[in-house]
């Protein structure tokens, strides 16, 4: 299932990119607890990306990532990213979440939902990073609890080559469009950056297989 290529998701999957430096390893699972009230607010249009820059907006709940918990699993690597507030998209609004993966061998993966009106639950994109080629996945399971506030995301090991361990990054971007003007506004946030935002998404430590 493939998301869609429109301008807004090309801009969004822009922001959720890239790796980050090495960190110590850790066992079977990892909880990374990220600050609340540290959305990035940011403006611009389809064909100018050199809108005013970020500026953080504590009273923003939607989309404000506050945990992100890795499971590194016999069979599975089950990851669930925790907001303090996340509502189903309306109007048109688009919500993206996303997950990045390193695997031993410098092999990155991406898995992008992006939710929108017609489907809140998502529709995915999994990917080897950097070249850009989909990944087929018998087995991938995704699911955003509205309920629940959060967003889950289960692949099988044998899909990332059954690793010794991983390490994984999480972000968030809810963007609205104004279609006559040919802006979007929007808010990012990532699990692993308190009050920042940069142009790649930040990786934890090594998870083992448990």
């Amino acid at each position: 299932m493939r998301t869609r290529r429109t301008p807004l998701a090309l801009a969004a999957a822009g922001v959720l990119a890239l790796l980050a430096p090495t960190a110590p390893a850790l066992a079977a699972r990892h909880t990374t607890v990220d600050r609340q009230h540290d959305v990035q607010h940011v403006e611009t249009s389809f064909d100018d990306a050199s809108g005013p820059a970020p500026a953080v907006d504590p009273a923003q709940a939607e989309g404000d990532v506050t945990a992100l918990r890795v499971v590194h699993g016999p069979h599975r690597v089950r990851m669930v990213m925790q907001y303090a507030a996340l509502s189903r998209p309306s109007g048109s609004q688009d919500a993206f979440h996303a997950f990045r993966l390193k695997t031993p061998g410098h092999r990155y993966y991406d898995l992008f939902l992006d939710a929108h009106r017609g489907r809140p639950q998502g529709e995915r994109d999994f990917s080897h990073a950097y070249r850009f080629s989909p990944v087929r996945c018998k087995g991938l399971r995704t699911h955003i609890d509205y309920a629940r506030d959060s967003v889950t995301a289960s692949i099988p090991r044998s899909c990332l080559g059954n690793p010794r361990w991983v390490r994984v990054g999480g972000a968030a971007a809810t963007f609205a469009v104004d279609v006559d003007a040919e802006t979007f506004s929007g808010y990012l946030d990532d699990a692993s950056l308190p009050g920042q935002l940069r142009d790649y998404i930040k990786l934890g430590p090594r998870v083992r297989r448990g």
